[in-house]
């Protein structure tokens, strides 16, 4: 888990990352960071809370467990038109969650961004269509792209600092 005693900090394992409505606002999504370096015990996760009603949060939420190597979620970008989510995943790169199944069902592609270091943010451009990922680590913003069944692939490196 986070130590904040350490020097230099062990960062952010084990602790929460973003919480974000699907776009229908029928769940609120928490992701939770796993444990770095040790991500076979202690995986990062998503929780679904189900809303009972506007406002009414169920206390029955599904776990969504991020396979390793990924699971260290810090963002979720709502992919337009499709029952899924872009990340970005310290770990990996980025992830896709595609819960078109449901969430009990939900498919993880994963993709392993070469060099990436901390990829913390993502976004999505209506003029690209494509999804960019902030690596504050690396000092890179990585675009993707994702094909018809969501699988990703990287368009672009591009260096943010110099």
């Amino acid at each position: 888990m986070y130590n904040k005693t350490s020097n230099p900090p062990t960062g952010p394992s084990g602790t929460g990352g973003t919480v974000r409505f699907t776009p229908d606002e029928n769940f609120i999504l928490v992701t939770t960071k796993g444990v770095i370096g040790e991500l076979d015990q202690y995986p990062g996760f998503i929780t679904v809370f189900p809303m009972a009603a506007p406002g009414i949060i169920n206390n029955q939420p599904t776990k969504v467990t991020i396979p390793p190597p990924a699971g260290i979620a810090f963002s979720l970008t709502p992919i337009p038109d499709a029952q899924a989510f872009v990340g970005a995943d310290l770990a990996t790169g980025m992830s896709v969650y595609d819960y078109s199944k449901g969430w009990d069902n939900a498919v993880i592609h994963e993709l392993t961004i070469p060099g990436a270091v901390a990829n913390c943010w993502s976004s999505y451009s209506t003029a690209t269509g494509n999804y960019y990922f902030s690596d504050i680590g690396a000092g890179f913003i990585n675009e993707v792209t994702l094909a018809e069944d969501l699988t990703p692939s990287l368009v672009n490196v591009s260096r943010i600092v110099e």
